[in-house]
């Protein structure tokens, strides 16, 4: 049995992006959130970090971002249009693939 990944074309065209250079870090916690919604747009390459994530959703509204969590083996790549629910409660680490928006959502 033969399996094929098929991944979204902004993730290849991110993957074969060289020099990896660092990029500026922003932190959210997710604890701290005055509002049910907050809205954030990031640069390429930028990342974005939630460091206890559990309740919340992430709807992309523009470009693509990468989501992982720190010791969990699934990752997850959103393009504009797609929301992505978070089923763990390790820290999230959200990388914009392209020139991105997004907006977290606290579900009840």
């Amino acid at each position: 049995m033969q399996l094929q990944l098929q991944l979204p074309p902004s993730f290849a065209a991110f993957a074969s992006a060289a020099p990896w250079r660092a990029a500026p870090l922003k932190r959210y916690a997710a604890a701290t959130a005055p509002a049910p919604t907050r809205s954030v747009a990031l640069d390429k390459r930028s990342l974005f970090i939630v460091e206890q994530p559990m309740g919340l959703s992430i709807e992309c509204t523009a470009g693509a971002l990468w989501v992982t969590h720190d010791h969990q083996p699934e990752d997850a790549c959103i393009d504009a249009g797609q929301t992505h629910v978070v089923r763990y409660g390790s820290r999230m680490i959200l990388q914009a693939l392209e020139a991105a928006s997004f907006r977290l959502h606290q579900r009840p």
